[in-house]
């Protein structure tokens, strides 16, 4: 038997890294990867945006699919995790008042609306939403079996959360925990397509669960659908769950990216970069009244508990995110950062009006649309090529690999391929946003990407 320690890991060469991943973590997840070109590039360590593996560097532009709002090990989250060593602050403390987690509850209920009072801590965002889903069938007694999900929407991929989730093939292959024939799917920002299947089903409805920003697609809810959301919920009383998990914790220039859409949700979910980058936690807020006609019993008071949730330290570094991040300072140089980045990205599609489709999302939960049947005609001019699934993610991962020689790390999305992400954490400066713009530019660049293009189908053939 050999066991690998710290210093072991760190100094293990690249290829030793890929065979170990390989044989016991996944052959696909690897064979995966070395096609969008992550295997070339395995960081020992890593600040603010950049990851950095010996004297080479990239600029991180997806934030850990939205865990990294702070960036790589920001100051403040480690001096956080080194105050809870200096001072020996216990991370297990279950039976009993628990400073940490009433700390951080109370924090939370300073940014959140007022009515948000009840909070319910856990480790990941799909856990957070299996709370809710258990709240709201406690809620309604079982009495109410329907729920309704957004079309290419996401919320986790634990068996509750998977049954709200529509995007690509997530749960075809699995049994969900919610019987698929209690799902509605309704088309997300059609307020005539959900007010039909409202109207349909009736007082059935347990709960709609909506992300005001689509994390697969970046695709915004519109004022209006928010207002019919709140007015078909107050009419047939069913609860409004908001999953705020990537696009919470001022990723869209505030706290929670439905208040600036007038939404009235009754639960809320918030997770991914909470812990900062270090800690895997989450919440799921509700209203007091809510909580207390779900568990109303002294007996049910410990019906949804988790071991791992509202460890110490995990709350105390969260206390001090918020904190931090909800300081003038932070949050007037974020919409300065916001702003200079939506004004680059516009001009950036207005040089390649042809390429780049258009801007969509929020914030600095932004993606590029690219237009990959125009790249398609530039490999061949005279034949038309459909472009389907499979090549769209080729085409896109040789668009990845060459960001990556201009030192830009970012992805796309599965749901939409043609989707190259710009969410960097939210420390980011101008300089790094010219760097990116820079890089796409290149890619862009006609000779550059036919290049590619002619690569990449040349790889298909």
């Amino acid at each position: 038997m050999k066991m690998l320690n710290i210093k072991d890991i760190q100094n293990l060469e690249s290829k030793e890294v890929t065979t170990l991943y390989r044989s016991h973590i996944s052959k696909d997840l690897t064979n995966i990867f070395k096609v969008l070109g992550y295997n070339n590039f395995q960081p020992t360590s890593a600040y603010g945006l950049k990851l950095f593996e010996a004297d080479n560097y990239l600029l991180d532009f997806s934030s850990g699919l939205g865990v990294l709002n702070l960036g790589h090990n920001h100051k403040v989250v480690k001096n956080a995790q080194q105050y809870c060593i200096d001072e020996n602050i216990p991370n297990v403390y279950k039976l009993g008042v628990n400073r940490y987690q009433a700390g951080l509850a109370h924090n939370l209920s300073q940014v959140t609306p007022a009515q948000f009072t009840s909070t319910t801590l856990a480790t990941s965002g799909a856990e957070a939403i299996e709370a809710a889903i258990k709240l709201t069938s406690k809620y309604f007694k079982k009495e109410r079996q329907i729920y309704l999900r957004a079309s290419n929407s996401y919320h986790g991929k634990t068996t509750g959360a998977l049954s709200l989730t529509d995007a690509e093939n997530f749960g075809d292959s699995f049994h969900t925990f919610l019987p698929n024939e209690n799902i509605i799917n309704y088309k997300y920002n059609d307020s005539q397509d959900l007010e039909k299947i409202v109207t349909q089903i009736g007082h059935n409805i347990a709960a709609i669960i909506i992300e005001p920003i689509q994390g697969q697609t970046h695709e915004v809810m519109s004022k209006e659908f928010a207002l019919k959301i709140n007015e078909l919920a107050k009419k047939f009383k069913f609860l409004i769950l908001c999953d705020e998990i990537k696009s919470g914790m001022w990723r869209s220039g505030t706290f929670l990216a439905h208040t600036k859409v007038g939404l009235n949700p009754d639960l809320i979910t918030i997770s991914k970069s909470l812990g900062g980058g270090l800690k895997a936690i989450s919440a799921m807020l509700t209203t007091e009244e809510i909580f207390t006609r779900a568990y109303r019993k002294k007996s049910e008071a410990n019906l949804h508990t988790s071991t791992f949730s509202g460890m110490g330290h995990s709350c105390v570094i969260a206390s001090q995110v918020i904190a931090f991040m909800a300081e003038p300072e932070f949050t007037t140089k974020l919409k300065d950062a916001i702003s200079y980045a939506k004004v680059r990205l516009q001009n950036l599609k207005n040089q390649f009006p042809n390429k780049i489709i258009s801007i969509d999302g929020d914030g600095l939960l932004l993606g590029l649309s690219l237009d990959l049947n125009y790249f398609s005609q530039i490999y061949s001019r005279d034949t038309k090529i459909i472009l389907h699934r499979e090549i769209n993610i080729l085409l896109m991962a040789s668009i990845l690999n060459e960001l990556r020689k201009k030192k830009i790390y970012t992805c796309f999305s599965g749901t939409r391929p043609n989707l190259l992400y710009f969410m960097p954490p939210l420390i980011v400066n101008n300089e790094e946003i010219d760097q990116f713009i820079e890089a796409v530019q290149s890619v862009l660049d006609d000779s550059t990407l036919a290049r590619l293009i002619r690569f990449t189908f040349d790889q298909i053939k």
